[in-house]
């Protein structure tokens, strides 16, 4: 019982040495007032958006090479004799090439961005980070295979089908994806229930 108390008087104790919890704690409470600031965090929320951005940028053809492969290889799964060159995907008299538009980064960019502007609690935030991103990535390569098809049935409606349909429907998951994490049960979510009326 001595042994436990001296340990809990120590200035080591804990997981953190007593003079590094002292000096990170102003500095976390300055962090904490200025992200209850909700044009601060509309700032950071936008800088992480152009930041993500600008990874995708940075990565630039590995990211449009490593699409195209993925894209290729669902194609195989579905029975199709692919060849992938680069950026260039092909099957019989039909090919895509893989561009910015093509990857789901700016979707991603668009929806973490948003989840670091909402003032929710920041694990739930960060659990619909991680499977909004999966989801649209998987969502994105549905849209690659769907405008394939669409090429390959109706060829006349693919400029339609690529710049209306399957853009407008990763816009549309985006937002269904950051209300679902904003709106998840738990402290600081979106309350979508009608209140009682008052008597």
């Amino acid at each position: 019982a001595d042994s436990r108390r001296a340990s809990a008087g120590s200035p080591h104790a804990g997981p953190l040495p007593l003079w590094i919890r002292k000096t990170l704690a102003p500095l976390l409470r300055q962090v904490g007032a200025m992200s209850a600031n909700p044009y601060v965090r509309l700032a950071l929320g936008l800088a992480l958006a152009a930041g993500v951005e600008c990874v995708g940028f940075l990565l630039g053809q590995r990211l449009l090479s490593l699409t195209a492969q993925v894209f290729g290889a669902l194609l195989e799964v579905l029975g199709n004799t692919v060849h992938i060159d680069g950026t260039r995907v092909s099957s019989g008299p039909r090919a895509f090439v893989v561009v910015a538009e093509c990857t789901a980064i700016t979707p991603i960019a668009l929806l973490w961005g948003a989840l670091l502007a909402y003032p929710g609690a920041l694990r739930r935030r960060l659990i619909g980070a991680a499977f909004g991103a999966l989801g649209l990535l998987l969502l994105n390569q549905a849209r690659l295979l769907g405008l394939w098809w669409v090429a390959g049935r109706w060829p006349e409606s693919f400029d339609f089908a690529h710049l209306y349909v399957g853009q407008g429907a990763m816009m549309l998951a985006v937002l269904l994806l950051f209300v679902a994490s904003v709106a998840a049960p738990g402290r600081g979510a979106i309350n979508l229930r009608s209140r009682p009326a008052q008597s």
